[in-house]
């Protein structure tokens, strides 16, 4: 049943900021929602699931994640004011709510195995969950790592037009 409630919820999120993204004509809304959206599932699974120390790691592992991936890009975002990729879209409804509705599918299919720990409820935390946990960490670093070095990278002016 948490894997039901979270696609409705995902799909609802997605389509309330999707309305407001096409008023405003913006892309502002797009990568925040995105990563936030994976905060909002994993706390309604924990919640619906039942509070174990198992689950709790979970959901400060998926809102550690979000938090990294939802900073670069916000950043990202507000320095450039538009997202290229969207200015065809953008101003097209149904193609622009083509793409918020893949965005909340993407986002519900990613976040099944959270959704399926969780519903689980496992009380102890066991030697796969460790192990599982430093994959993570070290994902983690990985793709924190690259998200600065791609950021200085574009923001030093002798690489303007280069592809990092």
């Amino acid at each position: 049943m948490i894997i039901l409630y979270a696609l409705i919820l995902s799909i609802v999120i997605n389509l309330i900021v999707f309305v407001i993204a096409y008023i405003l004509q913006t892309d502002k809304l797009t990568d925040l929602t995105y990563a936030g959206t994976f905060v909002v599932l994993a706390a309604c699974g924990l919640s619906l699931a039942g509070w174990t120390w198992p689950g709790i790691v979970l959901f400060v592992m998926v809102l550690l994640w979000a938090l990294r991936l939802g900073t670069y890009l916000g950043i990202r975002i507000h320095k450039k004011g538009r997202d290229k990729r969207f200015d065809d879209m953008r101003p097209k409804f149904w193609r622009f709510a083509g793409f918020w509705s893949i965005q909340a599918t993407t986002i519900w299919v990613l976040s099944i195995p959270v959704l399926l720990f969780l519903s689980q409820a496992p009380e102890t935390i066991g030697l796969v969950s460790f192990a599982g946990l430093a994959i993570w960490l070290i994902g983690l670093i990985i793709e924190t790592t690259a998200d600065l070095q791609k950021y200085r990278f574009i923001n030093d002016r002798k690489n303007k037009g280069k592809w990092i």
